[in-house]
């Protein structure tokens, strides 16, 4: 038994002494890791300027520079496996954790290493994805841009565009309206301060008009002249409505047709194709879009001939008016001349007043001529724009497709460059892309930091955990179990607060018992002991005897488990045989 104990000791020293050599291999394998990057750093930094022929003191110095950190690194990264013997050996608990937070300094500065070996490995893997996936994006954004181009030639055509032009002048048409309105208000409230003076002026004579009846004729033509403008209003409006009517009517009918469009489309079969249905609804839809404009045109001319005629209807009647009044003027007596001479100045006051406003309903009319043609300049644009842009759809439609084959090719070469990189393989799969190409830049940073991460910090520990587990097995001290520890005082205090919580526990599960006092009415019953002589009662007593008997106790002792042994004195057993 010994000397299989003695062989099983003997075999893990040797185990031991692999694992510390194990651990030496990996830690100088990183450490040469932490070595060339140091030295691919300096090279870079001397290529760099050898490039720019500045290799002066300063240049060397930062050649230096680069490289000497990561190789000081290198050289701290071989210090882990004393570190991990002088962590075991040391009994002191000061000099154990001064030990055990360097050892964790340095496998954090072996994480940093390995990480960055990873990190530029897959850099070198991922540069050649990177420019195929460049290439993809700019096609992917140059067919973006196709596709807005055609989307704004499709979305409108030159009726539409004709159409919005004729919403926009009849807007154009009913602000001018408005503002001449505005004018003419202001205007005839000035004028009709000035009548009313006049009229005071009037009444303040007694004056008869002649027999012709000019006074009478004078004011139907002022009322006539009111006329005009109100009837002329009114038909505008009158228009307005029956154009509003019917337009709402055919955009009802348009609406409909295209919502039966849509639903014979979803009902489209091989020999009733969606472009038959489609042309036949739109044989439909057009003449009521004609119709459309056509309304709204003949709108903006009715409007027009309207106003037209309202001015040619005032000016005459404004003719007609000057006429009127220089005849009731020569018709009047001789009687009036203050009269007329008061009314003169009034009326000198009424020209001053068509003279002001006379240049401002002339601006007007030159401001919204102006907006006019302008409008009718941006009109012609945008058609010429629209016919450039339908002409040159088949080539924009071709250049699409051409470019969606690029991208399709340029797809494919980026899927066989991930199949080559275990990283895109796996983000793929994780975030469900069905192509590399879609794959998001950080989407790869997640899981490289958790791919690279892992590995690193394995890499980073497994050099001391092997040469601790070297150490382990090496040491004759490790085969003997520690003594038993008796409980500390805080372990008994927390069995205590245990304890006691328990017992309050049931404690408060307990029932309670209340305790009344009843009064119970009872009988009592007495019994008379009468003693009768007889033969004298023999009592049998048993009486305790101590009995001594043996017993076998067990007394343990060291045996060979766990690959311990008890060394057992010869001379002892002999002496027992």
């Amino acid at each position: 038994m010994e000397a299989t104990a003695q062989l099983q000791i003997d075999l893990n020293k040797r185990y031991g002494k692999r694992l510390v050599i194990i651990a030496w291999i990996i830690e100088v394998i990183a450490a040469s890791l932490g070595l060339f990057i140091g030295l691919y750093g300096s090279y870079s930094a001397y290529a760099l300027y050898s490039e720019n022929e500045e290799l002066d003191v300063g240049a060397w110095a930062d050649v230096y520079i680069s490289g000497a950190a990561f190789i000081i690194i290198a050289v701290v990264e071989l210090t882990k496996i004393p570190l991990v013997l002088g962590f075991y050996r040391a009994k002191v608990l000061v000099w154990r954790l001064m030990f055990l937070g360097t050892l964790i300094l340095l496998i954090v500065v072996t994480f940093e290493t390995m990480f960055n070996g990873l990190e530029r490995s897959y850099s070198n893997q991922e540069a050649r994805i990177t420019l195929i996936k460049n290439d993809w994006k700019a096609k992917k954004d140059e067919l973006d841009n196709i596709e807005i181009r055609l989307a704004e030639i499709n979305e409108r055509t030159i009726e539409q565009i004709e159409e919005e032009y004729n919403i926009k002048l009849n807007g154009l048409n009913e602000e001018k309206i408005n503002q001449r309105r505005a004018l003419n208000a202001e205007k005839q409230g000035e004028l009709d301060g000035v009548e009313e003076k006049i009229r005071q002026v009037r009444d303040s004579y007694t004056i008869i008009s002649d027999a012709d009846g000019l006074e009478e004729t004078v004011k139907s033509l002022r009322a006539d002249i009111e006329k005009a403008s109100v009837d002329a209003e009114n038909k505008i409006a009158t228009a307005e409505e029956n154009t509003a009517n019917r337009v709402s009517e055919i955009d009802i009918r348009i609406d409909n047709l295209i919502t039966q469009r849509e639903e014979a489309m979803e009902d489209a079969s091989i020999f009733n194709t969606r472009q038959t249905i489609s042309s036949r609804f739109d044989l439909q839809i057009g003449p009521l879009e004609r119709e459309k404009l056509s309304l709204q045109r003949n709108l903006e001319q009715n409007k027009i001939r309207i106003e037209n005629e309202r001015l040619a209807r005032i000016a005459t009647l404004e003719e007609r008016l000057v006429v009127a009044q220089e005849e009731l003027k020569i018709s009047k007596g001789r009687g009036q001349n203050r009269l007329e001479e008061s009314i003169s100045v009034f009326e000198q006051e009424q020209i001053e007043i068509e003279d002001k406003y006379r240049p401002l309903f002339q601006n007007l009319e030159k401001d919204f001529e102006e907006r006019k043609n302008n409008l009718n300049a941006q009109l012609k644009e945008t058609k010429r724009i629209q016919n450039v842009g339908e002409t040159n759809r088949p080539n924009l439609e071709e250049k699409r497709n051409e470019i969606r084959e690029q991208i399709i090719v340029l797809q494919k070469d980026i899927d066989e460059q991930a199949a080559k990189t275990q990283i895109y393989r796996f983000t793929q799969r994780i975030y469900g892309h069905e192509t590399a190409a879609e794959v998001k830049p950080e989407e790869l940073r997640t899981i490289t930091s958790i791919w690279f991460g892992s590995i690193a910090l394995v890499a980073a520990l497994v050099g001391s955990m092997l040469a601790l587990a070297g150490y382990v097995l090496q040491d004759p001290d490790s085969y003997n179990p520690p003594p038993k520890k008796r409980s500390s005082y805080v372990t008994g205090f927390f069995r205590t607060i245990q304890g006691f919580f328990v017992a309050l526990r049931r404690r408060l599960r307990e029932p309670v018992i209340k305790i009344k006092k009843v009064q119970v009415p009872y009988e009592v019953t007495v019994e008379k002991i009468k003693e009768v002589p007889g033969p004298e009662k023999v009592v049998y007593k048993e009486v305790p005897k101590e009995i001594i008997k043996n017993e076998i106790v067990y007394v343990p002792f060291n045996t060979t488990e766990e690959g311990t042994i008890m060394k057992v004195d010869k001379n002892k057993k002999n002496k027992d045989e």
